[in-house]
Formats: C-alpha cells, structure tokens, sequence
C-alpha cells in the first residue's frame, strides 16, 4: 500500500529526530583523556562530526528470591563528536555526573538543529 506525506507537516529534521529516537545509534566507550572519550561507532555508521551522544552507567542490581533484577541504565555524562574516523570516533565531555569508565554504553541523542 503505497501513501503520500504531507511535506508541509514533515520537515527532513522532524524525519531525523523520529528515526534517532526510534533507532538510537548504540555503542561503547573508553575515556580518551580528561574531557574525551573515544567511541566503537564512526562514519561507516553513520556518526557526524557534532553529533551528541550520552554515556550510561548500569545501576545495582537487586536480587529478589532466585531472580537478579536490573534497573534501566542511567545517563552520567553528555559527549558531543569533534572528529569522526570510518570505524570510531571522538568526543568531548559536555556534562557529567561520573567519569566515563571503560566499556561505558553510548546511545545516540537528538539534539535540536540551530
């Protein structure tokens, strides 16, 4: 079934913000330096220089009679790509409420286009 969208209420950015919400870019870091990290995702999939991306941190787990329970990872550092290699890239620490550690998970963020 095919179907027409209405340019006038789907702008190119709007597309972007619903795909990187839907389909965040995930991957892995190690700090690089003080205020860097390096991360396991470059050009080949789909980095741009400038792109943002948040570091997370697991919690505790809790044990509740034979089952391990995990709560959702949490979000301790905001990172911004300053350069971008075919297979990783680099990133500045924006923000942060931890030191990024290594095999830190990487999700890709939507950050508003100025």
């Amino acid at each position: 079934m095919w179907f027409r969208l209405d340019s006038s209420r789907f702008t190119p950015v709007m597309l972007l913000k619903t795909v990187i919400q839907a389909y965040p870019l995930q991957g892995l870091c190690r700090p690089h330096g003080r205020r860097k990290a390096m991360i396991n995702l470059g050009s080949k999939q789909g980095v741009v220089l400038g792109a943002a991306f948040e570091a997370l941190q697991n919690r505790s787990r809790s044990r509740i009679k034979a089952q391990t329970l995990k709560s959702a990872p949490k979000a301790v550092a905001q990172l911004k790509v300053v350069q971008v290699d075919p297979d990783l890239c680099f990133a500045e620490v924006v923000s942060q409420e931890a030191p990024v550690r290594q095999d830190d998970k990487v999700r890709e963020k939507f950050e508003s286009v100025q």
